[in-house]
């Protein structure tokens, strides 16, 4: 991994349905060769996310993900909207 290619305009969190990117710190540990993208504030219960990861994060060599990454993932409820059900 070029850690130089790997940043918040590279590996990014947005709400489904908005552009704008979720205020988040970037760690990357070369020990283990893992991101971790920690939300400033917490993330909204019961909502839809999307994390991003474009094909300008490249390898040590310069090679690149292709095609850009993204994956989609929900929050869970409330704890009342699980007992409601």
């Amino acid at each position: 991994m070029n850690t130089n290619t790997l940043t918040s305009d590279t590996l990014f969190l947005t709400q489904k349905g908005q552009d704008q990117k979720i205020e988040a710190t970037l760690h990357y540990d070369s020990q283990r060769l893992k991101a971790t993208l920690i939300p400033k504030t917490p993330l909204s219960q019961n909502t839809d996310y999307t994390l991003h990861l474009t094909n300008e994060i490249t390898s040590e060599k310069g090679v690149s993900s292709k095609p850009q990454t993204a994956l989609a993932f929900s929050t869970s409820p409330t704890d009342a909207e699980l007992k409601d059900a």
